[in-house]
């Protein structure tokens, strides 16, 4: 997501002040409670971090996507009877 951030504020002539990048998004949220700044989340989860950390939702960008892959092993299920199904 940093680099679809990074682009667009370059695309909209922003120049942010960053003050911390953080890996851990706990910490992130919580200079965010702080009000010592904005983070970017996803979208499909702003229900439970608004509810879990008191924030507020001051803008969304909606050029901006992450995709998320799910990947999970292969398993053969048998159905009744004998039948084979994957």
């Amino acid at each position: 997501m940093r680099r679809s951030l990074n682009q667009w504020f370059e695309a909209e002539a922003i120049h942010p002040v960053v003050v911390g990048e953080f890996e851990d998004s706990a910490l992130l949220t919580v200079f965010g409670q702080w009000g010592k700044g904005l983070f970017a989340a996803p979208s499909a989860i702003e229900a439970e971090i608004l509810r879990q950390f008191g924030v507020k939702v001051v803008g969304r960008l909606e050029n901006i996507r992450e995709r998320y892959y799910a990947i999970s092993v292969e398993r053969e299920v048998k159905a009744p009877g004998g039948n084979r199904h994957m």
